[in-house]
């Protein structure tokens, strides 16, 4: 066993369970969750250094997270008793059903931050891929379902071509196939829907790759009011407003009813710069 699981807990769990192998049960459910890992990023092809030294560490942290929740697990689980085991006399009803309660809520908790561990790894790893390893990929239509280009990502006007491009060879290469079957008196592979629907990908990917494009040769420019200067990021694609101390319960309101957040980061109330972000950034700093 990999794991360094609390032995005495299990012990423990197997005492007080019906059939006695509760404890064991939790322990392969332990490595189990811990292979899921290995499955989950093995099939991943050529990595970088970077890539692999990132992946290793967060292995190693997700290790002391499984032992960390299973053997919380086993400590809690071990302390509900099985009628079967107490005896019907002895059986403590509602002590361990409020065990049981305890128990199911920290289960859910902690397997929702297992989950969220393995997602932030693919998105950890998707951050470290090199430039040129990202843009084959995309031309070669390899993304996971899901997996979205960000207009933060000092890099989205590149990939978006990318994308735009696979889309753009596979509406071609379905219609030659079917254009062959056609020919052939055959069935044709690709079904009218299936062009349909890249047809419209490669249209929505053309009009972010229009938008980027627009924001980018935009003459946005800094303005400075008396309680605050707005000022306009294109690498970040972000407009950002830095006001003088923190603003009053209405004007914070304000901004978020508009789609700005607070970034700690930054020391800004900010969001993703467009021409309305601009205007309405303007008319909020001309109000205060």
């Amino acid at each position: 066993m990999e794991l360094n699981l609390n032995k005495e807990a299990i012990k423990r769990c197997n005492d007080n369970s019906m059939m006695g192998t509760r404890g064991d049960n939790l322990a392969i459910e332990a490595e189990s969750r811990l292979l899921a890992f290995d499955q989950n990023f093995r099939s991943i092809k050529n990595l970088s250094p970077e890539q692999k030294e990132m992946l290793k560490e967060r292995r190693e942290s997700y290790k002391a997270l499984i032992e960390k929740t299973y053997n919380t697990i086993l400590q809690k689980d071990s302390e509900i008793v099985s009628v079967a085991v107490a005896g019907p006399s002895k059986y403590d009803r509602a002590g361990n059903q409020k065990k049981q309660q305890r128990l199911w809520k920290y289960e859910e908790e902690a397997f929702g931050k297992i989950k969220r561990f393995i997602e932030n790894t693919h998105k950890r790893l998707k951050d470290l891929e090199p430039l040129e390893v990202s843009l084959e990929r995309i031309k070669k239509g390899h993304w996971v379902f899901g997996e979205a280009i960000s207009s933060d990502d000092p890099d989205a006007l590149l990939k978006l071509k990318a994308k735009a491009l696979y889309f753009r060879e596979r509406q071609e290469l379905m219609k030659a196939h079917n254009k062959a079957a056609r020919r052939n008196r055959k069935p044709v592979p690709y079904p009218p829907y299936e062009l349909s629907n890249n047809r419209q990908n490669l249209k929505s990917t053309e009009e972010r790759i229009a938008q980027l494009e627009k924001i980018k040769n935009s003459a946005f420019e800094e303005m400075v009011f008396d309680n605050c200067k707005i000022i306009p990021d294109k690498d970040d694609n972000r407009v950002r407003i830095f006001l003088d101390g923190k603003p009053e319960e209405t004007v914070r309101a304000r901004l978020k009813q508009n789609g700005f957040r607070w970034s700690p980061k930054n020391g800004a109330w900010q969001r993703q710069l467009t021409e309305a972000a601009m205007r309405t950034a303007k008319l909020i700093a001309e109000s205060l």
